[in-house]
């Protein structure tokens, strides 16, 4: 297949923010005019927006997906002397929320066809220690849910949603099926914003008072009154009135991310290893990631003929020297350790047309 060559970037963040400039522009500038930079009323309708859009009671919004899901566990009292199971091919923010409250991070292997956390491998590394489990939906994909949940029992489910804004799992929303969920709001996240930022969601009212009282300095309903020792970890409004306006295009914008995956998947199947679909699942796509023999000669190769590429994440986290004395020595986890050496994340953003799909993989094939 001949097709017309093209630049292909791996993110065109301009093309989706051109359509909404004006009404962007708008909001910040209500901000500004408005002199209401922390908290406030467009935090708390941004966080009723979301919560509505997750289909969860409550959201909360704080300063990263890292500060959500250090949050969430602080709010469970996790501690030191507990144990939280996650995923070695996740970004290390995952792993780094667990250590911040001083628990160990254990890691349970992912599955070869999903690249997601395994049931099976999950079901090996509980202990009596286990205090939470936080699954990675990873590149938008849901983890196969009521399996996981079969294998938790009683232990409390944290969902790692940064990369599945929108994601379905049997029809419910990523956000709406564990304890709570931490989102990242990072600029090129399919809801992105203007810097950092994040958020968590839950049913849990307890939770969500703990986080709204830790994001801004342990302070409770009396102003300077602080009851705990918190953090400096509030979503900026200037954030979050942009992630207003974005968050009405989500849906249409994850929509498109599905039609270029399947275009992908319709070119490359078969010919190039792609993680599988869980059944019943309606994926957001944030990260295409393929495997390669040469994922840094690919990229190079791609690169020259001006199609840009992304790898995430090269170095399974239990393999970071940054966590070696957090973790058990014998950790191993092959298949996520394999798959983090050999991946290469693939173009797409909701703007990206089918010939740009087709570019890339006449080159790849």
């Amino acid at each position: 297949m001949t097709t017309a060559k093209c630049s292909v970037p791996y993110l065109d963040l301009k093309a989706q923010i051109s359509p909404i400039r004006a009404e962007i522009d708008a909001a910040i500038a209500d901000v500004v005019d408005n002199t209401a930079f922390i908290l406030g009323d467009r935090l708390a309708n941004f966080e009723k927006s979301f919560a509505e859009y997750c289909e969860t009671p409550f959201a909360v919004g704080v300063d990263s997906g890292t500060q959500a899901l250090h949050l969430i566990l602080r709010a469970m009292g996790i501690g030191p002397g507990d144990e939280v199971i996650t995923v070695p091919n996740t970004f290390i923010a995952t792993v780094e929320a667990i250590i911040y409250t001083g628990a160990t991070p254990v890691f349970a292997d992912v599955n070869s066809d999903t690249w997601l956390m395994d049931p099976d491998k999950l079901a090996a590394a509980i202990t009596p220690a286990t205090k939470a489990i936080i699954p990675v939906h990873l590149f938008g994909h849901m983890v196969p849910w009521d399996e996981i949940v079969a294998v938790a029992g009683d232990i409390p489910i944290v969902e790692d949603a940064c990369q599945a804004h929108g994601a379905r799992y049997k029809g419910r929303r990523a956000g709406s099926l564990g304890r709570a969920a931490g989102f990242s709001f990072y600029p090129g996240k399919n809801l992105g914003g203007f810097g950092d930022g994040g958020g968590l969601t839950t049913a849990d009212e307890a939770m969500v008072e703990f986080v709204m009282s830790h994001r801004h300095h342990g302070q409770g309903k009396i102003k300077n009154m602080h009851d705990a020792v918190g953090y400096t970890g509030r979503l900026d409004t200037l954030q979050a009135a942009i992630l207003a306006v974005k968050l009405p295009h989500l849906d249409t914008w994850n929509a498109a991310r599905r039609d270029i995956a399947a275009h992908y998947r319709a070119r490359l199947e078969g010919k190039i290893r792609m993680p599988a679909i869980v059944a019943d699942t309606e994926p957001v796509h944030h990260i295409f990631p393929i495997q390669a023999a040469d994922p840094e000669g690919l990229i190079a190769k791609l690169r020259d003929e001006q199609v840009y590429c992304g790898r995430h994440y090269p170095v399974a986290c239990n393999l970071q020297p940054a966590l070696k004395s957090h973790i058990d020595p014998k950790t191993s986890c092959p298949i996520g350790e394999s798959l983090c050496e050999n991946i290469v994340s693939l173009p797409i953003f909701a703007e990206m047309t089918h010939n740009m799909v087709d570019v890339v993989c006449d080159l790849l094939l």
